[in-house]
């Protein structure tokens, strides 16, 4: 007599459901649907890794403020890194780092005790013989449009990036040729990785030629309360109305 479990068929309909047939049919070919799923979930995973690894450099980098903008002293370096007003604009709506600055006392401040009100941020250095001065002066005539909104709803901070040469003192008297309200504008130096890491913020390029003259884009930088860079005014020689008028729009009364 023929056993009735001799013709058992484990993927045979008459002793499996729709439901049991496709779980044994899965468990009998479990090695080649691995194979399919295996294979593209290791491929989303090193593309999602890759992501991860260079966006850690990349802000790893920002963090350490990377030096892409800088000091440079060869010109292929210049030329290698393209249009600089480029890069300025590239800044709008980037926010300042962070740093410590010394002012013209002496004294150390954190760059972020001006985010409490719109500033307007020029950089100079004192070995400057033409622009620094008609900018700093245009700035100070822009201050005289403004009546007495200057310390009340705005601040200027001149901040010298020549940090070999530039003295609080130094900057102190040359400050007092456009103000002596020194709380509401600051002449100030900062640190190697102080500057390092504003310049690469607002995206400058300063070229220190074979004399020691720093050479860099003439412009003065508007900042919103809370650090956010709003926009560049360039040029060695800024209508004080100009920079006024846009002002106004930052302080947005």
């Amino acid at each position: 007599m023929q056993d009735e479990h001799d013709d058992y068929n484990p993927v045979h309909p008459d002793y499996y459901s729709f439901i049991e047939l496709t779980i044994a049919t899965l468990l009998k070919n479990m090695k080649y649907f691995a194979q399919i799923l295996i294979i593209p979930l290791v491929l989303i995973f090193s593309q999602f890794y890759v992501y991860a690894h260079s966006k850690h450099e990349h802000d790893a980098d920002d963090q350490k403020g990377n030096k892409k903008y800088g000091i440079i002293t060869e010109a292929k370096d210049l030329i290698a890194l393209g249009n600089p007003l480029e890069h300025t604009q590239e800044s709008i709506g980037r926010n300042l780092s962070h740093v410590k600055l010394v002012d013209q006392e002496g004294k150390s401040f954190p760059l972020q005790n001006y985010f409490d009100k719109p500033f307007i941020l020029s950089f100079i250095f004192l070995n400057c013989t033409e622009a620094c001065s008609t900018i700093t002066s245009n700035l100070s005539e822009s201050i005289k449009l403004s009546g007495g909104r200057f310390g009340t709803d705005y601040r200027v901070l001149s901040l010298s990036f020549d940090i070999k040469n530039d003295t609080p003192e130094e900057l102190k008297a040359f400050g007092l040729n456009f103000s002596d309200k020194f709380q509401d504008w600051t002449f100030a130096v900062g640190t190697e990785d102080s500057i390092s890491e504003l310049v690469h913020d607002i995206g400058i390029t300063i070229m220190k030629d074979s004399q020691g003259n720093l050479n860099h884009l003439n412009m003065l930088t508007l900042v919103d309360n809370g650090g956010t860079i709003k926009k560049h005014i360039y040029g060695d020689a800024p209508d004080p109305h100009e920079i006024w008028k846009e002002l106004k729009k930052i302080l947005g009364k």
